[in-house]
Parts: structure tokens; sequence; C-alpha cells
């Protein structure tokens, strides 16, 4: 059996000599996810999200918008979309 066919069945077995010495990619920095959070909003990138439900609410009230309803409502309100 080569090297890279034992590789493949045991777990214990060295590298093959194909991957000896391989540089790996470097990391993937994800700073962004793309589009949607975790709740499946879309994120404009104008930190709303990161704002706490009090913190909307007097953003709001400068604005002179209503303030009542959940974080996602608020977060809407602010960007326009309701």
């Amino acid at each position: 059996m080569t090297d890279d066919k034992r590789y493949l069945h045991d777990p214990f077995a060295p590298p093959p000599r194909s991957l000896v010495g391989a540089v790996a990619p470097p990391p993937v920095e994800d700073e962004d996810d793309g589009p949607g959070d975790e709740h499946g909003d879309a994120v404009d990138g104008d930190g709303f999200d990161d704002l706490t439900k009090p913190e909307l609410q007097d953003e709001l009230e400068r604005r002179g918008l209503p303030t009542s309803g959940n974080k996602p409502d608020l977060i809407a309100r602010l960007r326009g979309r309701g």
C-alpha cells in the first residue's frame, strides 16, 4: 500500500511525502458574515444591531419617531422600513 493510501486508512500513519512541508492556506478573517445576521435581518452597516433597546429608543426619540415595539421593530423604524 502506498503512503498516500495508507494515510487515508490509518489515522496514526505519518502524512504522505506529498504533504510533508505543505503550507496551509492562511485563515480567513470573517468580520462580516455577509447579508443578514443571526436573526435573519439585513445588516446595513449602520450599527443598530449592536445597540441595546434603550439606546435604540433614545435614537428614535431624538429623531421624533415612536419608541414602542421590540428591538427588530425599533431597528426597522430607524432604517426607514417600519
